[in-house]
């Protein structure tokens, strides 16, 4: 499992492997922190726990830590989420390209300009909502053809379509913005 975290404002890129599901390695993890690979035994003793003994960090600033173990304890509130370890508190956000919520955050939430980006490449076939047109939530915007399949993007929320900046029968790349919403 690959994602981001977003801790004290740096977003960091975490992977997680886990070694083997049965016998004594059960709980042995790699872990790869913005490319540095640390071998890891984890547990959860109860909800909300996490005990980890570091196995093995090769070179780098990990190396140091081989042989500690950490409780880790972790919460979770309407507002933030945070992790303790030790006596420090980190607050963290996961940041997974393919869920909504990351989607919704990096939209702009409910203020501000959206951008409107294609979510894949593909033929712009119609245009379904003009400049300047006031759009409620939801509402379809433009409609994309990739592999003979239409994906109509919606904008996330109610606003203004102040930009278009496609036409219908151009083709667009994964990623371009297509419109601005305020």
């Amino acid at each position: 499992m690959k994602v981001q975290l977003l801790i004290d404002g740096k977003l960091r890129s975490v992977a997680l492997t886990p070694v083997s599901t049965t016998g004594e390695a059960k709980g042995a993890l790699i872990a790869e922190l913005d490319g540095e690979r640390i071998e890891l035994d984890a547990a959860f003793p109860m909800p909300g726990v996490l005990s980890l003994i570091v196995r093995a960090a090769p070179g780098g600033s990990s190396g140091a830590l081989v042989g500690r173990s950490f409780r880790c304890i972790y919460s979770r509130s309407d507002a933030n989420q945070t992790i303790t370890i030790g006596d420090q508190s980190f607050s963290y956000q996961v940041h997974d390209p393919r869920s909504l919520a990351t989607r919704r955050q990096r939209s702009g939430g409910d203020e501000g300009t959206l951008l409107l980006k294609a979510t894949m490449a593909g033929r712009v076939v119609r245009i379904l909502a003009a400049a300047e047109a006031e759009v409620e939530a939801h509402a379809g915007i433009i409609v994309i053809e990739a592999m003979k399949m239409q994906n109509e993007l919606r904008t996330p929320r109610a606003g203004r379509v102040v930009e278009l900046r496609v036409a219908a029968g151009e083709m667009v790349s994964s990623g371009q913005i297509l419109a601005v919403i305020e």
